[in-house]
C-alpha cells in the first residue's frame, strides 16, 4: 500500500478517533455522489462557431501530437496525459463510491501530504 494512502487512512482515523478539531474535506463543501449529466451543449453549429473553436483544438492537437516525443527526448514521462486519465478515473471512483467517507479526510494530512510531494519528489517511495 502507498506510503501517502497509509498516511491519509491512518492520520484521519487518529483525527476521528481523538476527537481532534481539524478542518476536513467535507468543511469545505458538499460532495454530490453522483455521475455529472453529460449534455450536448446548444451552440449554433455554423461555421462562426467553428471559426471560434478551431485556434484552440489546433493548438491542443498539436501539444497533444508532441508531447510523447518530446518527454521522450529531454527524458520527461511519456504517456503523462494516461496517468492523469488514471488519475481522474481514481477519483470519480472516490467521489461516487466512497463519497461519504472521502468527506471525513483530515486537510492537514492532505497538506502534510502535498508539501511532501513537492518537497521530496512525486516519484519518491515515501
Amino acid at each position: 500500500m502507498p506510503a501517502r494512502l497509509v498516511a491519509i487512512l491512518s492520520l484521519t482515523a487518529v483525527v476521528l478517533l481523538f476527537g481532534i478539531d481539524a478542518l476536513n474535506v467535507g468543511n469545505l463543501g458538499t460532495i454530490s455522489q453522483m455521475l455529472p449529466t453529460f449534455l450536448i451543449p446548444d451552440v449554433p453549429f455554423n461555421f462562426e462557431t467553428l471559426k471560434i473553436i478551431f485556434q484552440t483544438a489546433l493548438a491542443l492537437s498539436i501539444i497533444e501530437l508532441l508531447e510523447s516525443p518530446l518527454t521522450g527526448f529531454f527524458g520527461g514521462m511519456v504517456g503523462a496525459s494516461m496517468i492523469g486519465l488514471e488519475a481522474e478515473i481514481v477519483l470519480m471512483f472516490l467521489i461516487v463510491v466512497l463519497g461519504e467517507w472521502v468527506v471525513l479526510i483530515s486537510m492537514p494530512v492532505l497538506a502534510a501530504i502535498m508539501v511532501m510531494v513537492y518537497s521530496i519528489g512525486f516519484h519518491s517511495n515515501t
